[in-house]
């Protein structure tokens, strides 16, 4: 019998990054973790990305290959005074923020909490005060195949979607979270 050659066995890796609305999220950068050479990929204006020829790890290898997005340019995209009071009603607890997505976007300190300084952050950026958010992107992308299992309680969320048994064509989406941006 004839043996393949793995060497040339390729995977080709394509997905989405769609906020929770599902618009597509452009210009974030995605990467090949774990794997040398493969230059970033920008998505494009519906969201997607394609990678057509990741090399597929030899089998017993224990290589660790994961797709991963960044994004962090525009902060006050999105953002407005109306997310200072949603996420104020949340602290209060006068109206919950309904998603763990927008949990994740109130967090805008990155301390894994939603508080009264997050308000301060946010109205430092929407005041022009901040040009940047000293302790956070301005995105954060959760593998959507990735299931909360407390909803009120998101921050074990992974960044990275890990290639475990790659096959030649493989889906990888990402849900897009603006910080700040909870309507």
């Amino acid at each position: 019998g004839a043996c393949k050659d793995t060497a040339a066995l390729v995977a080709n890796v394509t997905g989405k990054l769609l906020a929770e609305e599902k618009e597509g999220v452009e210009f974030a950068n995605v990467d090949v973790k774990g794997m040398q050479g493969i230059p970033s990929i920008k998505t494009a204006t519906d969201g997607s990305y394609v990678f057509s020829s990741i090399p597929m790890p030899v089998h017993g290898g224990d290589q660790h290959v994961s797709i991963k997005a960044l994004r962090d340019d525009n902060p006050m995209n999105g953002v407005s005074t109306l997310d200072l009071v949603l996420i104020q009603k949340h602290i209060m607890g006068t109206e919950s923020l309904k998603s763990p997505y927008k949990m994740i976007a109130a967090d805008v300190d990155n301390n894994n909490d939603i508080t009264a300084i997050d308000l301060l952050e946010l109205r430092k950026l929407i005041l022009g005060i901040y040009d940047k958010l000293p302790s956070n992107t301005s995105w954060k992308f959760i593998p959507k195949s990735y299931t909360f299992s407390d909803a009120s309680n998101p921050w074990q969320y992974p960044t990275e979607d890990v290639l475990t048994d790659m096959t030649e064509k493989m889906v990888r989406d990402f849900v897009g979270v603006k910080i700040g941006d909870v309507n």
